[in-house]
């Protein structure tokens, strides 16, 4: 017969199992996990390195960039192309337009070879109301009839070219370049800012013609002008070509006309 006794030792082997069980699970669950391994990377071959210097071959700078031209023009795989505009060149404003200046020479922005049309043969120069006006004579006929009989009638015409305003002096700001052409001769052709050379022949008493600004422009002198190439003598402002000056002008010391 089963005693009490004896279960009751039974039920405590039991519930001491049960109890050991159970803390050993509970420390596993909050013991710490075991830290990642870290691979390490060590490069055992050594290696030599050489530092190359270059020795000076007494080139100059322009040598050595024409022999590097020279080297990438051979090269098929490469082309040379223009560098484009930095403005590296100093931007002056003048009457809120911008402006380039290259040496002394002030060119507008847009500035543009004139290609309009020109017919200087028979243009002449008269002072009207107080401006200067390039023109040509224009013969013109009309028919009138009178007691039956056609009478025709000539009447010549001024077709006015240019009007060129007259200035004694310069103005405060100076006035950039747009094109090419900067003023008008005395024998009615155009004056581009790169033909200087062609009137180098005249000296500083013959009058070449106006720049379009109203400004007389004189043959060469040696006489210091301003950074457009004008000076005033006797109260009135002129322009003067000088041989040191590539261009005509440098700049309108006044605002000019469009042509």
């Amino acid at each position: 017969m089963f005693r009490t006794r004896d279960f009751i030792l039974f039920f405590t082997a039991i519930v001491f199992l049960v109890t050991a069980i159970g803390v050993t699970s509970f420390k596993k669950s909050i013991s710490p996990s075991s830290p990642a391994q870290v691979q390490q990377f060590v490069d055992d071959e050594e290696k030599d390195y050489v530092a190359v210097v270059n020795e000076d071959s007494g080139l100059s700078r322009e040598e050595r960039l024409k022999a590097m031209k020279e080297k990438i023009s051979k090269d098929s795989s490469l082309k040379l192309t223009n560098s484009p505009e930095v403005d590296e060149e100093e931007n002056v404003s003048s009457e809120d337009e911008e402006v380039v200046a290259i040496s002394g020479l002030q060119k507008c922005s847009g500035y543009r070879p004139f290609q309009g049309e020109w017919s200087f043969s028979k243009l002449e120069f008269d002072v009207v109301e107080g401006s200067r006006i390039v023109f040509e004579e224009v013969l013109s006929e009309s028919s009138v009839r009178a007691s039956g009989t056609a009478v025709v009638e000539q009447e010549v015409k001024r077709d006015v070219y240019l009007q060129l305003p007259i200035r004694s002096g310069p103005v405060a700001n100076t006035s950039c370049i747009a094109t090419d052409v900067i003023g008008v001769a005395q024998d009615g052709s155009l004056i581009r800012n790169t033909e200087a050379k062609l009137y180098g022949v005249f000296g500083p008493d013959t009058l070449v013609g106006y720049a379009l600004d109203g400004f007389p422009i004189y043959g060469v002198s040696d006489v210091q002008t301003d950074n457009c190439g004008g000076v005033s003598i006797a109260g009135q402002y002129q322009y003067f070509l000088n041989n040191s000056r590539e261009t005509v002008l440098n700049c309108f010391s006044a605002p000019p006309v469009s042509i």
